[in-house]
């Protein structure tokens, strides 16, 4: 299961519908991974549901992940808790126990989460120089990300 593909017509809609954040597709020929880390999930927070048209179905939209690294498998992450940016349909079992996850660096410093468990076997790891991914969601500008996911969690409370 790759997390992170967003299909055309679901990036239109978090594009066009948020006031908070523009979605970036991420390049389907740069499917390498930077790290790869053993780690379980903490906090799991969706980014605002994007509103679309009546016969709109949004699939996945970025959400924010905090993963709680244990070992760096490969690559470089910092160890403890470490904030990915994920594209899903709804939570990922939290039960599941520490789980390999396959990230790829972002233009925003972070980490776009690729995969987890075996479903990353397959990725090629990124060559040297390659160049950062475009973020799944990236802050309004002026923005910090830890402020884009303090404001998305405020307003997932209401």
């Amino acid at each position: 299961m790759i997390l992170g593909r967003i299909t055309l017509t679901g990036l239109l809609a978090i594009a066009g519908a948020s006031s908070f954040a523009i979605a970036a597709e991420p390049e389907t020929d740069m499917e390498c991974f930077d790290t790869v880390v053993f780690a379980t999930i903490g906090r799991q927070i969706p980014s605002e549901l994007p509103k679309a048209e009546p016969d709109t179905i949004i699939m996945s939209w970025p959400w924010f992940l905090d993963l709680n690294v244990q070992e760096v498998l490969r690559g470089q992450a910092p160890m403890g808790r470490l904030t990915v940016l994920s594209v899903q349909h709804t939570y990922i079992r939290e039960n599941l126990g520490p789980q390999r996850w396959w990230l790829r660096r972002n233009s925003l410093g972070a980490f776009n989460a690729l995969t987890f468990g075996d479903g990353g076997k397959d990725l090629a790891r990124c060559k040297a120089g390659t160049s950062p991914a475009e973020p799944y969601i990236e802050p309004p500008e002026g923005k910090s990300l830890a402020d884009f996911i303090r404001e998305t969690e405020r307003a997932n409370r209401k």
